[in-house]
Order: structure tokens, then C-alpha cells, then sequence
């Protein structure tokens, strides 16, 4: 179907976030192929880098027809973002969390999230948490994490991942004695 009509909601969506997130901060928004180019056009006047990003699930799930081994993630970098060398390139590899496993329908694993934070400082806002991943991995890189979830049941499955996430201390020399 025609996903334009969501340009809008997604123009108020930013407009909302541009007044809490920090003119030195960076977007990562997944998405698909048909809604990728709504994202692009509301974040290509408002960031000073826009590209697509391809997560490589490394594997496909069983179904009828081509079945996607992928997801799509817009990014893009506000005016006073820090540019980092990374020499990193746009596929980023990492297995998807099985069906059997998942907590939420759209879960992503700890490890997608750990790669996409570990680039940039700052604090990350997840609007949409869901099972958590975003903050467990936030708290694994030590960064302060702020997450929203509409639904109970979700909050409650973030707040455990959360609770039973341990930060690894050991190569954090400004926390020794």
C-alpha cells in the first residue's frame, strides 16, 4: 500500500524529538524498503547526512516466496554530530534473534544495538523500547539510556532485561580503588 500518507505523522514525530535530542546527535531508525524513502525525505532537510544502512540478519525465516534475510536502518547525523573514522561499512552483520526466542515481535538483539551505539557518545533515547535491547546494550557500554513503551506488558520484559543485564566492570579503570 501507499505509505505516504505517513510522511506527516513522521515529520511530527521528529519535530517532537528535535526539541529533547541534542543538535550533536545521530538517528538510527529501522525500517523497510517502503518506508525507507518517507524517513529519507523527512530527515534529509534536518540532518547533515542521511544514508541506509543494511542489517544483515545472515539468515531467512521460513515462510512462502522470497523471505528477507535483511532489515533496513535510516541514519543520519545532525549538524553538530562528531565525525568518526570507523572505516566501517554499510552492511552490518549480525544474526537476528529467532522467532522461538523473542519477546517482541519486532525485537532486535543486544548485539545490532551495541554496534550502532558503540559509534557516538551522548545518551540514547529508544521512543519505541520494546523488549529492551537498546537499553541492555546501553548499559553493557556504560551509556545512559532513556526508553519509552506505551505497552505494560513490554515495559515489564524491558524492565527485567534490564534488571538482569550485568555491565562488565572489568575494563573500566576509573571504577578501581
Amino acid at each position: 500500500g501507499d505509505l505516504s500518507v505517513l510522511k506527516g505523522y513522521f515529520e511530527l514525530i521528529f519535530s517532537a524529538l528535535s526539541k529533547v535530542l541534542s543538535d550533536s546527535g545521530t538517528y538510527y531508525i529501522f525500517c523497510d524498503a517502503k518506508s525507507y524513502p518517507i524517513f529519507w525525505q523527512v530527515m534529509f532537510p534536518i540532518c547533515k547526512n542521511v544514508r541506509l544502512l543494511i542489517w544483515d540478519k545472515m539468515v531467512s525465516y521460513n515462510g512462502y516466496t522470497w523471505r528477507h534475510q535483511h532489515e533496513l536502518i535510516a541514519w543520519g547525523e545532525l549538524d553538530n554530530t562528531e565525525r568518526i573514522a570507523t572505516g566501517n561499512g554499510d552492511i552490518i552483520k549480525c544474526r537476528g534473534v529467532l522467532q522461538a526466542d523473542r519477546n517482541h515481535p519486532a525485537e532486535k538483539p543486544v548485539e545490532i544495538n551495541r554496534k550502532l551505539i558503540a559509534k557516538y557518545q551522548g545518551i540514547t533515547l529508544d521512543p519505541f523500547m520494546g523488549s529492551g535491547s537498546t537499553l541492555v546494550a546501553s548499559k553493557e557500554l556504560k551509556r545512559k539510556c532513556v526508553g519509552i513503551e506505551i505497552e505494560e506488558k513490554y515495559f515489564e520484559i524491558a524492565h527485567k532485561s534490564c534488571r538482569q543485564s550485568v555491565m562488565n566492570l572489568e575494563a573500566d579503570p576509573s571504577l578501581e580503588p
